[in-house]
């Protein structure tokens, strides 16, 4: 059987006279969506993480039209894990970018980019937004990451900020 899903991570550079023309031109040709999320560490120094379709993830949603960056990363991490003592770290995202198909019309490509920020948490009352189709939330250490099975591009903020 054939796979029609494929991932394809590389660094793609851009060289023009003004790079925010051009990057916005780029995005032109997309459906475009800004989503947030967080790398939430515990003192113990676990990530905490959601399973959702049997791939390890960050939890992370699509931004609101009425809310800032920031509180929609705060709101997603809350509502697909439960925790409820969750603390902003820094107000400086970084951002990873990808493109997919939209399941309700294969023409349109999204262009998606994510907006990460630090967190810390200690709750231990963890419970997956079964709703989302998230069947699992779990801390795990920094050391275990690499024996999960999870897109690549999830481990960049993780790095940024904790490696």
């Amino acid at each position: 059987m054939i796979s029609n899903k494929y991932q394809l991570k590389c660094h793609i550079i851009f060289e023009s006279g003004n790079i925010c023309l051009f990057f916005c031109r780029f995005k032109s040709n997309f459906k475009f969506i800004i989503a947030s999320g967080g790398v939430v560490q515990n003192t113990k120094k676990q990530i905490l993480f959601i399973c959702k379709n049997n791939i390890w993830d960050l939890p992370k949603g699509k931004v609101e039209s009425n809310e800032t960056i920031e509180s929609a990363g705060i709101r997603e991490v809350v509502e697909e894990t439960s925790i409820s003592d969750i603390r902003l770290v820094n107000r400086h995202p970084y951002s990873t970018y990808h493109i997919y198909k939209d399941k309700f019309n294969s023409n349109q490509l999204t262009f998606k980019e994510t907006k990460w920020f630090f967190m810390n948490a200690e709750s231990s009352l963890l419970k997956p937004q079964i709703e989302e189709g998230i069947s699992d939330v779990k801390w795990i250490s920094f050391d275990k990451i690499h024996t999960l099975v999870m897109f690549e591009s999830v481990k960049d903020p993780i790095i940024f900020f904790v490696g």
